[in-house]
C-alpha cells in the first residue's frame, strides 16, 4: 500500500450513494496555550513529549502497490511542534 496524503480535521461526512467523502474544519494549527508556563512548573525535560488530547478525524489517501489485489496498511501517527515553543 503507497500513501499519498494523510488530513487531520474535525469530523467527515460520506455520501452513502457515492462513497465520496467531504472533510469538514480541517486542522492546520493546533494551539497549545499556556504551554511554556505548565511545562516549566511540572520541571519537564526540554525534549520531552507532551500528550494533548483532542477529537479528530485522521483522513488518508493512499493506493494499492498492485491493482485489483485487497491490501491492509498500519500506521503511527505523530504530531511534532516547531522545535522551540513560545519563541515567536
Amino acid at each position: 500500500m503507497k500513501h499519498r496524503s494523510a488530513i487531520l480535521c474535525q469530523s467527515t461526512i460520506v455520501d452513502q450513494r457515492s462513497h465520496n467523502i467531504s472533510l469538514i474544519n480541517i486542522i492546520d494549527q493546533l494551539t497549545l496555550d499556556n504551554y511554556r508556563t505548565r511545562s516549566e512548573s511540572a520541571n519537564q525535560a526540554e525534549n520531552q513529549a507532551v500528550l494533548v488530547p483532542i477529537s479528530a478525524h485522521f483522513v488518508v489517501y493512499s493506493h494499492r502497490t498492485i491493482p485489483n489485489q485487497p491490501e491492509t496498511g498500519r500506521g503511527l501517527i505523530l504530531i511534532k511542534g516547531p522545535d522551540r515553543l513560545g519563541d515567536r
